[in-house]
């Protein structure tokens, strides 16, 4: 678990199919996803049911703002790599 306090930049490199939660509680505003994957590849937000895809494939990077929380999360997916950042702002 990465701790972090209001203000601070996250930068994280998800492995293959994992997720990043925040703890409960906790805001992160995500400012950029990406992935260095070449197929079926993607960067999503999650609930721990439905899934959005942010970015798919071989995204270098993609601009976003998104407000994720501990019941909706980032979640990389595929064979690949993925990086997010972001601002814990809760």
């Amino acid at each position: 678990m990465i701790k972090l306090a209001v203000g601070d930049a996250l930068i994280d490199i998800l492995g293959t199919d994992t997720n990043f939660q925040p703890a409960a509680g906790v805001e992160v505003c995500i400012t950029e996803v990406g992935s260095n994957g070449t197929s079926a590849t993607s960067v999503d937000v999650y609930d721990g049911t439905t899934t959005s895809v942010i970015g798919a494939t071989s995204h270098v990077g993609i601009l976003v703002k998104i407000f994720i929380t501990n019941s909706n999360y980032i979640r990389g997916t595929g064979v690949a790599n993925h990086f997010y950042s972001g601002v814990q702002t809760k």
